[in-house]
């Protein structure tokens, strides 16, 4: 946080296979994890209703693709089977 100007948690908010945690639920956890462990006031959740592709570098790119739209200059990509 110290050399940018906040932190924009974005996730992908659509269908997911069976067995994975849904979008509402990760979204409202993300919620809770903001607004109870931020130290600082310039984060911010957002999120694109786009269904899961579940290819590590199709979704990559599709990730890096809409986050600039919201003013993202960095992109770092968790994965869910790292």
């Amino acid at each position: 946080m110290e050399v940018s100007d906040g932190l924009l948690v974005y996730s992908l908010l659509g269908a997911v296979k069976p067995g994975d945690i849904p979008a509402q639920v990760r979204s409202e956890a993300i919620r809770v994890l903001i607004e109870k462990c931020s130290v600082v006031n310039n984060l911010v959740q957002a999120g694109y209703r786009l269904d899961m592709r579940y290819d590590r570098l199709g979704e990559a790119l599709l990730d890096a693709l809409f986050r600039p739209n919201h003013g993202c200059s960095h992109l770092t990509v968790g994965s869910h089977d790292a």
